[in-house]
């Protein structure tokens, strides 16, 4: 169980980083969205 406690701060940092990166990746998504979108209305 130790260990668990130990790695906790890591774990909290790797996680921050996930969802940094899943924002980024559903904004960029989004962004490609809008893209295609626009280019049909063309």
């Amino acid at each position: 169980m130790s260990s668990l406690k130990s790695n906790a701060p890591t774990f909290a940092a790797y996680d921050k980083r996930a969802q940094h990166w899943r924002h980024a990746i559903t904004k960029a998504n989004l962004r490609v969205e809008q893209n295609l979108f626009q280019e049909r209305q063309n």
